[in-house]
């Protein structure tokens, strides 16, 4: 699948999709078919450089648990019969316990409101999402000209990325069956799995986060990726990391540091963490 943005002036937005099984390119709900594969590819990489390095898009993946095994279809086709702000898709997810995920549109940190957040969130919560057992998670992918750049500079500091990642990515430390009681500790989204280069999606992926239906969390984990992002591309290093976040960037990572819906149970303590930004 190959991802590509083009700019939408009416809705503030960048987002296209080329799908690789029916050669179809969309683009504000008209298709445009393909002969081959090849010719969408080259569509696909003429729109890619229209986004800058200041604007790099972003979008996410949310994943929920909800109740008992014969509800999870009912629920997946019910929501996938609704028009859900920033939704693009409502899907199964096998490596969730009863579960769904739903994946979002791309684009700049700008575009990203609380207000259709919230709407989305509205949308889902008569099923209750919840992530009791600890196997959901919200993924944040990010596409812009400096992945190949920012993706050199986590893998090579790895320990660093970890760091800055861990105190405010909300995982539990085991999995936990209905009632609360640990029933494993292998779960994904944490050590060496908390980031990757993603090709289906032709994005950089932090999967360490765990699911939260707080809107202002989700917005919040969006706004931290794209400052950290950003300051990598543009400053090269992890030098000061910190202070070179974005304010904005700064200010919703001292959020979810103190957020209680937001709990801390990796890396280093609150305070040691807010130290870092004096």
């Amino acid at each position: 699948m190959y991802r590509v943005r083009v700019w939408d002036c009416d809705e503030v937005r960048k987002y296209c999709l080329y799908d690789e099984y029916g050669d179809v390119y969309k683009k504000k709900n008209k298709m445009v078919v393909f002969d081959t594969s090849y010719e969408a590819f080259v569509a696909c990489k003429v729109l890619n450089e229209k986004i800058t390095r200041k604007q790099p898009t972003i979008g996410t993946e949310l994943e929920f648990e909800i109740g008992t095994g014969d509800e999870q279809r009912r629920v997946v086709n019910s929501l996938q019969e609704k028009n859900i702000p920033l939704c693009t898709a409502i899907k199964y997810d096998c490596s969730l316990y009863n579960g769904f995920e739903l994946n979002t549109c791309y684009m700049p940190i700008k575009g990203w409101e609380l207000k259709k957040i919230r709407e989305l969130i509205e949308c889902i919560k008569e099923h209750e999402p919840n992530n009791i057992r600890n196997t959901a998670g919200q993924h944040v992918h990010i596409f812009g000209p400096d992945n190949g750049k920012v993706l050199q500079l986590i893998k090579h500091n790895y320990s660093k990325f970890l760091e800055f990642i861990e105190p405010i990515c909300a995982r539990d430390k085991y999995l936990r069956d209905s009632n609360g009681n640990i029933s494993g500790t292998k779960h994904y989204g944490l050590k060496q799995d908390a980031f990757r280069s993603n090709g289906c999606y032709t994005t950089l992926e932090v999967r360490a986060f765990a699911a939260s239906p707080d809107p202002r969390v989700i917005k919040d984990r969006l706004v931290v990726c794209d400052a950290l992002y950003k300051a990598l591309a543009r400053y090269g290093s992890w030098r000061n990391i910190y202070k070179r976040l974005s304010k904005k960037g700064q200010k919703a990572y001292k959020r979810l540091l103190k957020n209680k819906d937001n709990p801390h149970c990796f890396g280093a303590d609150t305070q040691t963490m807010l130290a870092k930004f004096n």
